[in-house]
């Protein structure tokens, strides 16, 4: 569960290694862009690691 929604952005914490799923709840067809999603430090503001924008189709 996200501890923050804030219009499209949703934050989550954890202190478990792995891979992270996310997903997104489709209302109409479209091409969209996905936004960056990236792992950050809490408290140092870090960034571990950061995806690029992409295009999404809904057909």
């Amino acid at each position: 569960r996200p501890v923050e929604v804030d219009g499209q952005k949703a934050v989550f914490l954890t202190t478990d290694k792995g891979a992270f799923h996310y997903y997104a709840r489709v209302v109409s067809g479209g091409s969209f862009t996905g936004e960056n999603a990236f792992i950050q430090h809490t408290a140092s503001g870090k960034i571990y690691g950061i995806t690029p924008r992409d295009t999404v189709v809904i057909k």
